[in-house]
């Protein structure tokens, strides 16, 4: 795991980020790993997905090379992630018709 944290410009968060190529994938992808102080943020975004107490996690695979920062694929994958709840609801609550099968 990612075991040298850098601070952002945005209060109460630091990044890790490193490679990694599971078995069977053709190439290794960059791993960001975000870590939200949960007490410097009002609304931390994050999971617990270990358990630290006092900060959130966000991790992202992606093939994004180093000219995007950590924080600009952050921001992004954020941006994709909100249309994507939208999606979802528009076809659940709305019974968006499937199309035909082929």
């Amino acid at each position: 795991m990612a075991s040298c944290w850098s601070q952002t410009e945005v209060r109460g968060t630091s990044v890790a980020e490193f490679w990694h190529q599971e078995a069977g994938w053709a190439k290794a992808r960059r791993l960001v790993v975000m870590r939200h102080e949960v007490k410097e943020k009002q609304r931390p975004g994050g999971k617990v997905l270990l358990e630290v107490p006092g900060y959130l996690f966000q991790a992202l695979a992606t093939n994004q090379g180093a000219a995007h920062t950590p924080i600009a694929l952050w921001r992004d994958y954020n941006k994709k992630a909100g249309c994507e709840c939208v999606i979802k609801e528009l076809d659940v609550g709305f019974a968006l018709p499937k199309p035909a099968s082929f």
